[in-house]
């Protein structure tokens, strides 16, 4: 029995700032949500989205403010109405905890709850006197909380593999200082060549699009049998070359090039319509690119015509006479994509591009 292939996995840890949005009802900006969903499906690679316990409870503190700063209207609006709308303080953390374990489960969200036990403490310590990175060179010791994310950071790589092509681990930090202190603690320890320290969200979406497009040609060989057929299959109206018209869109856009003459032809007759085998050329995301060739094949005849003057005296015979000068083909390319979903499942089809290739002889078979 063949080893089941290991899935390569990535491992995104957020700090507070690339996470903060003034929202009292949201606990992260829609643009990670947006990233978080678009990114959890892969069917070669698995994403894993990870908040420090730290961070998750900042999240809620600053929730929680923020939505204590509407309590004066809401108070204003009872007093308009001569109605209590029951909303209390007490009430108002029970609803913001709600809130953040709702969004936690729908999105996924990993806590990474801190070992007090492994904490080098003294490092802090002493981090914290010298204000070295994260804590902040004012007289204030700025730092804290930002230490305890570079050591969640240090705990989630010390319980992944360490192998890059089979765990990655990322720390998505705003704040310079993190960066720093993160950067220093991981160069630190020889087995962290698989972690990434980085600033923006645009970082981040740009290296998850670098890894996901890595495709193994093994992974390619195994879903080539299910996209070849969702091409194309003979009179099956379900494939996308029924579903899309293929044939009369490359008629109507290249009818020029379809009924063009090679040298030597005088009149053409058409012959049947080839669909080749899907290609593989990238992949952005879930969505997979593919080129298939079609081939629409004529044949080329000369024809002459010869006069039977051994009929009537008076007028002469026009008999035709053809001639097959070759066999030729009128060969187009077809870009297309798909979006290969969980469990191999292939969704939302599209065509990117119909292009004339050439017009060649073919060898008869």
């Amino acid at each position: 029995m063949s080893r089941k292939k290991t899935v390569p996995e990535l491992k995104v840890l957020f700090d507070t700032n690339a996470l903060y949005t003034q929202s009292a009802s949201e606990l992260v900006k829609p643009d990670i949500a947006q990233l978080v969903k678009e990114n959890s499906s892969h069917v070669d690679h698995k994403i894993s989205w990870y908040l420090p316990s730290i961070v998750r409870h900042e999240r809620q503190y600053q929730m929680l403010k923020a939505g204590k700063l509407l309590l004066p209207a809401i108070h204003k609006l009872e007093k308009l109405l001569g109605h209590n709308l029951g909303m209390s303080e007490a009430i108002l953390e029970d609803r913001v905890k709600h809130a953040v374990e709702s969004q936690l489960h729908e999105l996924k969200l990993n806590i990474v709850e801190i070992n007090a036990s492994d904490v080098n403490w003294a490092q802090i310590m002493h981090s914290a006197v010298y204000r070295l990175p994260p804590f902040d060179p004012g007289e204030k010791e700025k730092g804290f909380r930002d230490a305890l994310v570079i050591e969640s950071l240090q705990q989630l790589i010390a319980q992944s593999p360490v192998t890059p092509k089979v765990c990655r681990v990322v720390l998505v930090s705003e704040d310079k200082l993190v960066r720093e202190a993160a950067k220093a603690a991981t160069a630190a320890t020889a087995a962290c060549t698989n972690v990434r320290v980085l600033n923006t969200l645009e970082e981040v979406k740009g290296y998850i699009n670098t890894l996901v497009s890595e495709v193994d040609e093994a992974f390619v060989e195994e879903i080539l049998s299910k996209v070849q057929p969702y091409f194309f299959v003979r009179k099956e109206e379900s494939s996308l070359f029924y579903k899309e018209q293929l044939r009369n869109k490359i008629e109507e856009q290249f009818s020029q090039e379809l009924t063009t003459k090679p040298e030597g032809v005088t009149e053409i007759e058409a012959n049947t319509w080839y669909v080749g085998a899907p290609r593989f050329t990238k992949k952005e995301l879930q969505r997979f690119f593919w080129t298939t060739r079609i081939t629409a094949t004529f044949t080329g005849y000369d024809v002459t015509n010869k006069f039977d003057f051994q009929g009537l005296m008076s007028s002469a015979a026009a008999i035709p006479e053809k001639k097959v000068v070759m066999k030729y083909g009128v060969y187009f390319e077809v870009d297309w994509s798909v979006t290969l979903g969980q469990h191999k499942k292939l969704s939302s089809p599209k065509i990117e591009d119909i292009r004339y290739i050439e017009t060649e002889p073919r060898e008869e078979n």
